[in-house]
């Protein structure tokens, strides 16, 4: 531990050092430059212009920070040479540690971490430079290459350059478990926009310097400033949608962990139920003719399983969009009357009074099975939610639509969980409500919909719910075609 901390600080000397080298001829020389004022501007502009850097951090130990101040920086190298480049790099990173505050360290660290921005940046410019500088002049008279290559290549060797040297001190700091490389490649997305920045704002401010001279410094005060703020929004916009994101996948990965939790939950009983009685039927088959209904337990147990299984290639179906319909026409009243029927013995159990307002005949065109496992869905559900002595009442109509109403005067959906009730998954109040995989409704919705039609929800929690299904129907001046659900 102790001699990574002296490797450590021995690397802050000689970077810090050699950066303080290099920007001392560019200070002893500043009288003999013809176009001080031009200097001074560009140093202040370097300076203001630190204050847009932006910022992201990826997590505690990688980040990447957007700047325009390099650009300014590189835009003195054709008039000035590397030495002032560098000697402008560091003005702009000394006014933000001046000016900033500093937050979570002590002056010692502070002061330590500026020394080190100090050094690091200095020789990144000042090599950059050096090879801006022997481009230019290898070019020679090609103004086309001249002007643009070097730049870019700068950019480039200055933004690397920067990178490798802060994760020299890192790494001497951290040790072998921590990876340069996996920093590199979190980060290397952003490389492009960092040169981009430098090389075309520092070639545009060069431009303007030889045509204007301190005019052309003081003219781009303003659009430099401005395109910074502009450039720090919209990568605030970035980040946030990267994090809208990442909640989202958080979110969703949440979702798919209870679901997992559930299912597993779902599915254990009816394993352990057939597990059990298949074992006693295997060493005592006698049972069987004493027990019959042994087998009425395991064939319960395999309905639920398939149900579930059922439920999930539904759900891989709906993600892809391809839920087979068996269409033809038949009876909704009659079908809703069945399912009625069929589900109101376990309304008598919890003493329900299970309602149904029958219409005459209304004929529509659709799956009968899907149909029939929407209303046994919903109905159901509204049994299971509703306390005992409740209410459910069951309606169907006929306007522009064909409507199956089911209303419940069970516990009700909070204002919070109505909206999100139909998203794959979401179960509300999951550890107080009754058990199920959370794809019910989601599923109910699909297909409803895969048949044009729409599904409606009001509740108020405490007071029950009314789910409504609208369907196309075929009256009297509808012939019955295919062209209703193609």
């Amino acid at each position: 531990m102790a001699s990574k901390l002296n490797l450590a600080r021995i690397y802050l000397i000689l970077v810090s050092v050699l950066g303080i080298l290099i920007i001392v001829p560019g200070i002893a020389q500043f009288e003999s430059y013809e176009s001080q004022l031009v200097l001074v501007l560009v140093l202040v502009l370097a300076g203001v212009a630190e204050f847009a850097t932006y910022s992201f951090q990826f997590n505690q130990k990688s980040g990447i920070t957007f700047s325009v101040s390099i650009a300014v920086s590189m835009s003195v190298l054709p008039f000035y040479g590397p030495f002032v480049a560098a000697l402008t790099t560091v003005v702009s990173n000394f006014s933000v540690w001046l000016f900033k505050p500093k937050e979570g360290a002590t002056r010692r660290q502070t002061l330590r971490h500026l020394i080190f921005n100090l050094g690091m940046h200095s020789i990144s410019m000042f090599i950059a430079g050096g090879i801006f500088i022997s481009l230019r002049q290898g070019f020679g008279d090609n103004l086309l290459l001249a002007n643009t290559i070097p730049w870019f290549l700068a950019a480039i060797i200055n933004d690397q350059l920067n990178f490798w040297i802060l994760m020299g001190m890192l790494r001497l700091q951290n040790g072998p478990s921590f990876t340069p490389l996996s920093i590199w490649k979190e980060i290397r997305w952003a490389i492009p926009v960092n040169i981009a920045v430098a090389g075309i704002g520092g070639g545009v401010l060069a431009f303007a310097i030889a045509k204007y001279d301190w005019v052309g410094v003081a003219i781009f005060f303003f659009p430099i400033i401005l395109s910074a703020y502009l450039f720090r929004l919209y990568l605030r916009k970035v980040q946030s949608h990267m994090n809208d994101l990442e909640n989202i996948i958080k979110e969703r990965t949440r979702e798919r962990d209870a679901f997992l939790a559930v299912l597993t939950h779902d599915m254990k009983s009816p394993l352990t139920s057939i597990g059990l009685y298949a074992n006693l039927l295997k060493e005592h088959p006698e049972v069987l003719q004493k027990k019959p209904r042994m087998v009425d337990s395991i064939l319960r147990s395999h309905a639920t399983l398939t149900r579930i299984v059922h439920d999930i290639q539904d759900l891989k179906r709906m993600e892809v969009g391809n839920i087979a319909l068996n269409v033809e026409l038949f009876d909704l009243n009659s079908l809703v009357e069945t399912v009625v029927e069929r589900l109101r013995p376990f309304a008598f159990q919890k003493q329900i009074t299970m309602t149904f307002e029958s219409k005459a005949a209304l004929p529509i065109y659709a799956d009968v099975y899907q149909i029939e496992r929407v209303l046994e869905n919903l109905i159901s559900n509204a049994v299971k939610y509703t306390p005992e002595h409740g209410n459910v009442l069951i309606s169907v109509k006929a306007d522009q639509q064909a409507s199956v109403i089911i209303q419940d005067s069970g516990v009700g959906i909070s204002a919070n969980d109505l909206p999100h009730i139909f998203e794959q998954f979401y179960r509300c109040n999951p550890k107080e409500q009754a058990a199920g995989t959370g794809l019910g409704l989601a599923i109910v919705k699909a297909l409803v919909e895969t048949h044009k039609g729409t599904i409606d929800v009001t509740s108020k929690f405490g007071e029950g719910s009314t789910f409504t299904i609208n369907l196309p129907y075929v009256n009297s001046e509808m012939p019955v075609s295919h062209e209703v659900f193609s």
